[in-house]
């Protein structure tokens, strides 16, 4: 079993509790998501670097479906989340992509 990730930034990083399913995504253990978000937060406590195309669905009062599909492209470094869509595409132009998981979001219980 790895134990060891290489982050966006090149950092190599001990797998934690955190990180025990995006760990499981990139395995090709999980091919759908269903998340129940804390009705009092923000409901978007996820990462938006691992959203397919880096783009999300809003969450308000009605569940959302997203995708997360996990890409590398060891050419260029990883655009930052206010970095333009031109940049985002380029760099999403030559990246190796995973499968794609649904992501369903519940914004209240």
């Amino acid at each position: 079993m790895h134990t060891k990730y290489l982050d966006s930034f090149g950092q190599l990083n001990d797998v934690r509790i955190g990180d025990y399913l995006l760990y499981a995504i990139a395995f090709r253990w999980i091919n759908s998501l269903t998340y129940c978000a804390n009705p009092n937060g923000n409901k978007n406590d996820y990462v938006w670097e691992t959203l397919k195309d880096f783009e999300e669905k809003l969450i308000w009062d009605k569940p959302v479906e997203n995708t997360i599909q996990l890409v590398c492209n060891s050419d260029m470094e990883f655009p930052s989340y206010n970095a333009d869509e031109q940049e985002k595409q380029a760099y999403l132009k030559n990246a190796v992509k995973e499968p794609e998981v649904s992501l369903l979001i519940i914004p209240s219980i």
